[in-house]
């Protein structure tokens, strides 16, 4: 079975999108509201999900899980449909003030407060890409200033936490939990009193759009449109009337009111609606998950079990092995051969996105004869020059902080961080376990000078060493040799085992452990049976109707 079936309730809540993104499959979607808020499915009579959800949610998780291409199919988007109805009911059931136990979910005015501001974070992202896309077509350049923090968070290594220590009690090891400090907050941070009955829609209105306006909104612009220099009018408000413009647009044909402050309400309930919900689905998986208790007998079972499921695959199978030594996010437990594979990381300075485009305009002019073979090689070798300029001066900063290194796995935390800092091959950043690089080059599926420059660097070095810039079609790497494969069996003895867990790291670049990776599972595996339990027993005691001539146009 495969993960995300097990967990696809809260998956499918955290991979929800804010507006309808049909990149990637191939749907046509007609704006209007009595095609987008027709029914596909409904719920004890009561609740309706709409076609507009099940576009939203099938365009950014259904199609890649359950098709995972560019077409549509009958069975991709009923999977979808039948996960937004088994979101409904445990959403409903979670929070359902007449029902006490412990799967109750009441949100703390911290948790509470982080969804406002999501809500709020995602408001200036669509602001701020409008604000953007004016400034540029002024010929000016993008305003950064509001995603400066964003940025620094996005390119900063957070450890791993642990949620088990590993300890010794009477000569035994044994498992101690872990409990984390609670952040409390106490002062609530919506936009207007949720206490009070007597405010009418008219006046929470006004208080979440002033209320954004005056405390949330990230106006980053310090110059005046010279168009607009008598009434003061910049590129900040401009954006923001563009924003509500786009809301009104989007709600044509729904007979709504154009009032701004009431286009504004709509669109942020909408918005905080779906960070609710997956607040909701988060603290239940949270609260459980608090509550399972894991001894060191079910991490031993657990990695047995793990062990043994990977031999008898990968000595039937060889190729299965081979698969899963390539693919950075399957943990291997069985290592069929100690000698054949071993560890790199890289950084990489990479080309920009407006550097790919400028070559690829010249890749055009020379298809189109415009220039020549000559020009477009003098052309494009300008900005390689360029994008290894940047990469010579990461080098020499790298090199610098590595010679004041005073241990090995120093050198493993400088170079973790400046790879945060500076690599474009953001997909490798935070990877759980190591790229593997097989001795054997017929294994090989990395780019050949990628590959050859790790195996010269293993063959003449020790861990921890790098390779100087390495070219590739991706830019300039930097490659660190991170070490040799060692296995172990589950033949060793309870307590030596479980050390050797906790001191096997699935990355060097990272602190979780093997341990923690088995744990995970465990807790993981417990949780989804039990959510898949209530789901079940949520459906036999409920009321659903699907309409299947709503939606099948949307894979016909």
């Amino acid at each position: 079975m495969k993960v995300f079936s097990k967990i696809s309730v809260l998956a499918l809540a955290l991979c929800l999108c804010m507006i309808p993104m049909f990149a990637g499959c191939d749907l046509f979607v007609l704006n209007t509201a009595k095609y987008l808020s027709e029914p596909v499915a409904s719920i004890n009579n009561t609740k309706n999900i709409t076609k507009e959800e099940l576009l939203n949610a099938y365009s950014s998780y259904g199609y890649s899980q359950f098709d995972n291409g560019e077409t549509a199919t009958r069975e991709g988007v009923e999977s979808t449909l039948d996960l937004l109805v088994s979101r409904s009911l445990l959403v409903d059931y979670l929070t359902d003030p007449e029902r006490s136990g412990t799967d109750y979910v009441e949100l703390t005015t911290k948790q509470t407060n982080d969804i406002w501001r999501s809500v709020y974070e995602y408001l200036n992202e669509q602001i701020s890409t409008i604000e953007d896309t004016l400034r540029t077509d002024a010929g000016l350049p993008a305003d950064d200033t509001s995603s400066e923090d964003t940025a620094e968070e996005d390119t900063t290594y957070t450890a791993y936490e642990s949620t088990y220590r590993l300890v010794s009690v009477n000569g035994k090891y044994t498992l101690e939990k872990i409990i984390d400090d609670v952040t409390v907050e106490n002062e609530s941070i919506a936009p207007y009193d949720t206490t009070d009955e007597d405010l009418t829609e008219a006046q929470k209105a006004k208080d979440i759009y002033d209320n954004f306006r005056k405390y949330y909104w990230n106006y980053t612009d310090s110059k005046i449109d010279p168009i607009y220099a008598d009434n003061k009018t910049s590129y900040s408000d401009d954006a923001m009337a563009d924003f509500i413009d786009d809301l009104i647009r989007a709600e044509d044909g729904k007979n709504l009111d154009k009032v701004t402050e009431n286009v504004f309400m709509r669109e942020v309930e909408r918005v905080y609606k779906i960070y609710y919900e997956n607040a909701v689905l988060t603290a239940f998986q949270e609260n459980f998950e608090s509550r399972v208790s894991i001894t060191a007998d079910m991490v031993i079972t657990k990695y047995k079990e793990l062990f043994e499921a990977q031999k008898e695959q990968y000595d039937a199978n060889p190729d299965a092995y081979v698969t899963a030594k390539q693919d950075t996010s399957t943990t291997v437990y069985y290592e069929m051969n100690n000698s054949g594979w071993f560890r790199v990381t890289h950084l990489l300075v990479g080309y920009t996105d407006e550097e790919n485009e400028t070559m690829e305009g010249y890749a055009t002019q020379l298809s189109n004869m415009e220039i020549t073979r000559s020009e477009y090689n003098d052309l494009v070798q300008v900005i390689k020059d360029n994008a290894k300029a940047r990469a010579i001066s990461v080098l020499n900063e790298l090199t610098d902080k590595l010679d004041k290194a005073t241990s090995l796995q120093q050198r493993f935390e400088i170079f973790r961080d400046m790879s945060y800092e500076y690599s474009t091959d953001t997909a490798s950043l935070g990877t759980e376990n190591d790229m593997n690089i097989p001795i054997n080059s017929t294994d090989d599926n990395m780019v050949p000078e990628f590959a050859s420059a790790s195996r010269e660097l293993r063959s003449s070095g020790v861990a921890g060493d790098i390779t100087d810039l390495v070219e590739t079609q991706y830019g300039y790497h930097i490659i660190m040799y991170l070490g040799e494969y060692t296995s172990f069996g589950p033949n060793l003895g309870n307590d030596a085992l479980l050390l050797k867990l906790d001191s096997t790291l699935l990355s060097y670049l990272s602190n979780k452990t093997m341990l923690d990776k088995i744990i995970e599972s465990i807790t993981l595996d417990t949780y989804s049976n039990h959510e898949q339990k209530l789901i079940e027993t949520l459906k036999s005691e409920a009321s659903i109707v699907y309409y299947p001539d709503a939606y099948k146009d949307i894979y016909s």
